[in-house]
């Protein structure tokens, strides 16, 4: 019975999932998946780009259609708005939630006791943060996660190539991981040579190639850089409901404001770039799976704490390998539970979940209009992401050593 627990906590999880799955989550992110999957549907998959403004690389617009030929050959509703629908986009999600679970367990967990697999198997399958992104928001980060997991465990198996083709299929779901691809060339090449960097670079390029053809038939072959620009432009503002250093401004304030000669704008790429800078030494004098961990954990929580446009979902990803990383290194534990805790504080601000007259949920929803939690989350993660910064740059030193 013991060694069947994680699967049977993974079930509660999934059940957990599916029950939230029906209720709304984020109005305008629904709404724009709603019309993506109906213009999916209905221009050539070459013509797709021409004719809507969809900014997101091509993974999720195949799995929209799937999903919209998918329901409509089986006659299901396909209604905007009705759970039906609600249920079918966020499903994808769903099933990336497990994908991640039997990843972590298969690589990192089933070898523990069973009381510690328990234990590791409630903090993913039931974890909060997770949840609430799979099964009430309705956006893909979980689609993103799965992939950068993925690249951790074939990377401890020995697979450096394989590794890098998982990173570039997860920027193929959204290109946010993109400060991950430097650390995981150093990585690589530090361990593996520069062979392997070689060859991950042509397996990296010939995925996005094949990944991008049946959207360039008709598109410039730039079509994926456009995409990332495109987006970039949508939002010229601070933070975006992100509780990180440009929330102490305000959220949504445009960002090419100028302070001290520089606008927010550049002001947000300096403190980015000094802060993911002193990251990458660390990665290079250590360089197994918790050296790579600890580098691809700290760039994303960089890219979610100090550039402006940040959006407050950008916190996912490292709450994501935080937990896998503190798997590892038992150090990492309190500050991976602080990054659950602050990311789903985040989303939650954003997108209230359901049951909003509940004391519990009333609290939050007070201490979000006073601006407490703006100060409790950004504190919380400055000074999760300086312990863990200090803490992997002496065991990498001494590593080294």
């Amino acid at each position: 019975m013991r060694r069947y627990l994680p699967h049977l906590i993974l079930a509660v999880g999934v059940i957990v999932r599916l029950a939230a799955a029906p209720h709304e989550g984020h109005h305008g992110d629904e709404m724009a998946f709603v019309r993506w999957c109906q213009q999916v549907m209905t221009f050539d998959i070459g013509d797709f780009y021409a004719n809507t403004d969809c900014n997101y690389p091509p993974i999720w617009v195949y799995l929209l259609a799937l999903i919209g030929h998918g329901m409509n050959a089986l006659g299901l509703d396909m209604t905007p708005g009705g759970p039906t629908l609600r249920v079918m986009l966020k499903l994808p999600q769903i099933l990336a939630d497990i994908g991640i679970f039997y990843l972590i367990w298969w690589q990192f967990l089933r070898a523990l006791s069973w009381r510690a697999q328990a234990a590791w198997s409630a903090a993913i399958a039931l974890n909060p943060a997770l949840i609430f992104l799979s099964a009430i928001w309705t956006q893909i980060d979980p689609l993103m996660a799965l992939p950068l997991v993925a690249a951790v465990v074939v990377y401890a198996r020995g697979r450096p190539v394989l590794a890098f083709v998982c990173v570039a299929l997860s920027l193929l779901v959204k290109p946010l991981a993109l400060p991950c691809v430097p650390i995981v060339f150093i990585a690589i090449y530090r361990r593996y040579g520069w062979k392997p960097v070689a060859w991950s670079i042509v397996a990296g390029f010939a995925v996005t190639v094949a990944v991008m053809l049946p959207m360039n038939l008709h598109q410039s072959p730039l079509l994926l850089l456009d995409l990332a620009t495109r987006s970039s432009k949508w939002y010229p503002y601070t933070s975006l409901d992100a509780f990180n250093v440009w929330a102490l401004a305000g959220f949504w304030q445009d960002d090419r404001q100028v302070f001290a000669g520089l606008t927010y704008a550049i002001w947000g790429y300096a403190l980015f770039g000094i802060a993911y800078l002193s990251i990458l030494p660390a990665t290079w004098r250590r360089s197994d799976v918790r050296g790579l961990l600890g580098g691809m954990t700290l760039a994303m929580l960089c890219l979610f704490l100090f550039p402006t446009k940040s959006q407050e979902r950008y916190i996912y990803l490292p709450a994501v390998l935080g937990l896998v990383w503190a798997i590892l290194d038992a150090w990492v534990l309190p500050y991976a539970a602080i990054l659950t805790v602050t990311t789903f504080l985040n989303v939650h601000y954003r997108v209230r979940v359901p049951g909003e007259r509940t004391p519990g949920i009333k609290l939050l929803a007070m201490l979000h209009n006073t601006g407490v939690t703006t100060c409790v989350c950004l504190a919380a993660n400055l000074l999760s992401f300086g312990a863990m910064w200090a803490r992997q740059r002496r065991t990498s030193a001494s590593n080294a050593e």
